[in-house]
């Protein structure tokens, strides 16, 4: 039962002299809108407000709050001298040209790459590998020393020593993530990264994870950095003779119109058709739930949407 606390005021009523009234002065309004208008302009008579509203509209500009510019800034952290961060994204951009070499078999002893300095390398895949596990079609080996050490020249051979096990015909899938910023000096800095490889091999399937301490040399006011040395501090490989998991998403649900219409489209795809009203958030939050609904032993799947789009209750 629904109730009310009180009673709103009704608005006042207009006779037919205020509406008379309220007439003029919307036409005197309109008769004077020129005037209005260059109110509104700078000591040069030029319409600056309506010029810069213009510009904002069609030139597709947005205005921000006075301190929001600021804060934007920021984003980047040579905005506020934050020296790890910035040696940071220097030296990922030099990594990822390093690994898209090693993959294309390219070779790694040029400026871009290494400083004039560059020191020591190791093997980054030791030679001799201890089988740590081995099971049900699972083999994991590994070394948690570092490998021969060799100079520049010898750059090339430790890196591709970590393509050996891989089939030539299938291209690894190589990962870094640099995990620490040591700051020696204003010269130098030290990375802790980890490196992952997977792929194709004669024994079936490998992944490499390995540990690596790479030393740098920073120039020209810290804008380029370069690789100074090169160390494996640990190395695992793990071989699958048969994979663990298959796909079979598509076996499964393609028969289902809702798996086309829906699952498979993008969150740009279901934007652009639901209404704005019913909110957007189209972040993939709202989660999946199993349970035996049917209460026939199974259990079954049931994935809720963003709002406008159809939640789904997969039986089986």
């Amino acid at each position: 039962m629904y109730g009310t606390i009180g009673r709103q005021a009704e608005p006042p009523r207009l006779g037919w002299t205020s509406w008379f009234v309220l007439t003029l002065s919307c036409a005197a309004w309109s008769c004077g809108s020129e005037s209005a208008v260059s109110a509104y302009s700078d000591s040069d008579g030029a319409d600056a407000g309506v010029e810069e509203e213009q510009d904002l509209l069609f030139e597709n500009r947005m205005a921000f709050p006075e301190g929001v510019d600021r804060n934007l800034s920021l984003l980047d952290p040579l905005a506020d001298d934050w020296r790890s961060e910035v040696l940071h994204e220097r030296a990922k951009k030099v990594l990822a040209v390093l690994f898209e070499r090693l993959v294309e078999g390219e070779s790694l002893d040029d400026g871009e790459l290494l400083a004039w300095d560059f020191g020591a390398c190791t093997r980054l895949r030791p030679r001799t590998l201890d089988t740590l596990f081995e099971k049900s079609g699972v083999l994991v080996r590994g070394s948690g020393v570092e490998g021969e050490e060799g100079g520049r020249a010898q750059l090339d051979a430790s890196m591709a020593s970590t393509l050996v096990p891989f089939d030539e015909s299938h291209e690894p899938h190589t990962k870094f993530k640099i995990v620490s910023v040591d700051i020696d000096d204003d010269e130098s800095f030290t990375t802790h990264v980890l490196v992952h490889i997977d792929g194709e091999g004669e024994e079936g399937h490998l992944q490499q994870n390995m540990e690596w301490r790479v030393g740098w040399h920073a120039e020209d006011e810290r804008e380029k950095v370069r690789i100074h040395s090169l160390r494996s501090r640990k190395f695992e490989e793990i071989v699958l003779a048969n994979p663990l998991f298959a796909e079979v998403t598509h076996r499964v649900f393609g028969k289902l119109g809702s798996y086309r219409e829906d699952f498979l489209q993008s969150a740009g795809e279901h934007k652009f058709r639901v209404d704005r009203l019913l909110g957007d958030p189209f972040l993939g939050m709202q989660g999946v739930a199993f349970g035996d609904v049917d209460g026939d032993g199974l259990d079954d799947l049931y994935v809720p949407f963003q709002a406008g789009v159809p939640n789904r209750m997969l039986g089986r």
